[in-house]
């Protein structure tokens, strides 16, 4: 675990930030889209997001007997309140859970690979503040899948870690659409499939001043490349209306992005006693597919973000703050993280 962390896969690895970034675009792409297409011919909004979310997540990491190597259990959970900020003609406040137990082995201190199980579950509200009379609508989701790890140091400036996901999933929506003063049209779309299939691999580097003059002494500079693709198969049902219907953008999803940070963070000594580790970064996100971009079409972010860590006898508390900013200035998405990992 040390030499890992030390090449920065750890945080990469466990960190739910990418997953949840991701998971935050399609919701609120996917409300767009369902709420543009139902509009049938109208005049459609200038539709923007904007969002601000905390994030609180936990890892408990205990080590297990090996006859061979080193073998962890992970318990993992990660709690998710989103809220829209801004005048804009949807709102999204969405509530989301997730739980996962991994098994990970060691065969040596450089390579950690392993399996786990996750469960979500989430409820994203959202508001139609440019409809003439307002209404709203609900998604609830619950997914249960199966997930792959792996993580390598391969003992020079760079390492690298990959994780994909499957999960089967069911979602329930409800409509409550105003069509007169005081009048709601209200329909329900229950039980609804939406499997989902994600992978994020990364690229992560490791500078110190001996390698490159211009990190101070006693930091470390950090360049990160990723990838991540994500695909979402959405069940065809009979909605209450009597229509029958599947997603926003019909029964599959796609979406994709690539990513480049360079940062420079406080190098952890190796010692027990309480250590204060900031850290600061900024770099790009460039969505390669999106086919939820019909009414918001913004692939490119900037991203700026500062963080301090803070450890003491192998236990670690995390706190960031992050800003994702549309270049066409269409979506900008904000996270307030704190995240503790705790070792047995």
């Amino acid at each position: 675990m040390a030499t890992l962390g030390k090449a920065g896969l750890i945080e990469a690895l466990f960190s739910e930030s990418t997953f949840g970034l991701q998971q935050a675009r399609r919701g609120s792409a996917r409300a767009t889209v369902g709420n543009g297409n139902a509009l049938g011919g109208a005049p459609v909004p200038d539709y923007e997001d904007a969002d601000l979310a905390y994030v609180l997540p936990i890892s408990l990491v205990a080590e297990l007997p090996s006859w061979k190597g080193a073998n962890f259990v992970r318990l993992g959970g990660a709690l998710t309140a989103g809220d829209g900020i801004g005048a804009n003609a949807l709102d999204n406040e969405a509530r989301v859970g997730r739980v996962m137990l991994q098994f990970l082995h060691a065969p040596r201190p450089d390579l950690l690979f392993g399996v786990g199980v996750v469960y979500d579950n989430s409820r994203i509200e959202t508001i139609d503040n440019a409809a003439a009379f307002r209404g709203k609508v609900v998604t609830a989701r619950e997914g249960f899948g199966f997930q792959a790890l792996y993580a390598q140091d391969f003992a020079g400036p760079w390492a690298a870690m990959a994780k994909a996901e499957w999960q089967t999933g069911t979602q329930n929506l409800d409509y409550e659409l105003g069509v007169a003063p005081g009048v709601q049209l209200e329909f329900e779309q229950n039980d609804q499939g939406d499997d989902q299939f994600y992978f994020e691999g990364q690229l992560v580097g490791s500078y110190t001043h001996d390698d490159i003059s211009l990190v101070p002494q006693g930091w470390i500079g950090r360049p990160v490349l990723g990838v991540t693709y994500q695909h979402n198969s959405i069940e065809e049902v009979v909605n209450t209306l009597g229509a029958t219907v599947s997603g926003p953008n019909g029964d599959a999803e796609d979406y994709g992005m690539v990513f480049a940070r360079i940062g420079v963070e406080r190098a952890m000594m190796p010692t027990p006693d309480l250590q204060f580790l900031p850290k600061l970064s900024a770099g790009l996100d460039l969505e390669y597919t999106n086919s939820l971009d019909t009414y918001i079409d913004e692939p490119v972010y900037g991203v700026i973000s500062a963080g301090l860590g803070i450890t003491s006898h192998g236990q670690r508390l995390d706190l960031s703050y992050t800003l994702h900013q549309g270049l066409s200035g269409k979506r900008q998405q904000q996270s307030i993280v704190a995240s503790t990992t705790i070792n047995f």
